[in-house]
């Protein structure tokens, strides 16, 4: 009997608290950003310079950036698989940086990039493709596993 109502008290405390696969992965409770819509009627993918993710920072915008590289397979896969059809049914402008084009750029380019940009992932990014968030400039979280992609995107942005 003692263990029926543990049991049922666990069973109990679980349905109560709401647990999620999002919560445990990100450690949050859905906090939901908006996103800038895009002009069209379907999504777009912006590409920027390093420069032009560190302006956005300063100004503290809210915004998702897609670190990808041409060169790399994993990224095509990840925009074929996802980020495209993402962005068919969803309105926003994801911003994009290609790092695979930092081979064909000045050096100085490349030490901005390094310099300035990466550190903004604070290590979390290891490789592409990788997703970061930024709310009010400020870098929130990123994804590079892509079989969390999709789930990373619900648990923060406004569907």
């Amino acid at each position: 009997m003692k263990y029926k109502k543990i049991i049922l008290f666990s069973l109990i405390s679980l349905l109560s608290t709401g647990c999620s696969k999002s919560y445990f992965r990100y450690g949050v409770k859905k906090p939901y950003i908006e996103l800038e819509n895009s002009a069209s009627t379907s999504g777009e993918l912006k590409e920027l310079k390093p420069s032009e993710v560190i302006l956005k920072v300063e100004n503290q915008d809210t915004f998702m950036l897609y670190v990808h590289s041409q060169y790399c397979s994993h990224c095509f896969e990840s925009e074929e698989n996802f980020l495209n059809p993402y962005l068919e049914k969803h309105n926003y402008i994801i911003y994009g940086i290609d790092i695979g084009s930092l081979d064909r750029q000045d050096d100085e380019y490349k030490e901005y990039y390094v310099n300035e940009v990466k550190p903004l992932f604070k290590d979390q990014m290891k490789g592409t493709p990788f997703y970061a968030l930024f709310q009010n400039g400020v870098y929130i979280n990123g994804e590079q596993d892509s079989s969390y992609f999709s789930l990373f995107f619900d648990t923060y942005i406004i569907n």
